[in-house]
């Protein structure tokens, strides 16, 4: 087996990328979102969050993690989602999420966009 020494940063270097992945297998993905205006717009997001997930989980990541995602996208699928459950749920996937960035990124992306509809 090859030695994995990461990533390494030191001194005065400046890192202006957004997703970094070392050693085998690994996958860095950069996600960017607009801010949500509308609920159709967190419905758009989500369905990219839950696309993740399933990446994620395919990668071999856990598997409670899709179930949660899937979880919130039902709940956006109310005619009145309710906003807490639907922020229960997202720190749910956040919390199995964290170790991928990309995951990460889109659930505080749509936990912003949920707050911001109050």
């Amino acid at each position: 087996m090859d030695a994995n020494y990461g990533i390494s940063i030191s001194g005065n270097a400046r890192v202006t990328g957004s997703a970094m992945a070392a050693g085998p297998g690994a996958h860095a993905q950069s996600v960017s979102h607009g801010a949500a205006s509308s609920l159709d717009d967190v419905r758009e997001l989500m369905a990219g969050l839950v696309a993740l997930v399933a990446e994620a989980e395919r990668g071999g990541a856990g598997g409670t993690g899709l179930a949660a995602a899937r979880a919130a996208q039902a709940e956006l699928d109310r005619p009145a989602p309710d906003r807490h459950r639907l922020l229960e749920l997202l720190r749910a996937v956040a919390a199995i999420a964290e170790p991928t960035s990309a995951v990460a990124a889109s659930v505080a992306a749509i936990t912003a966009a949920v707050t911001a509809l109050g």
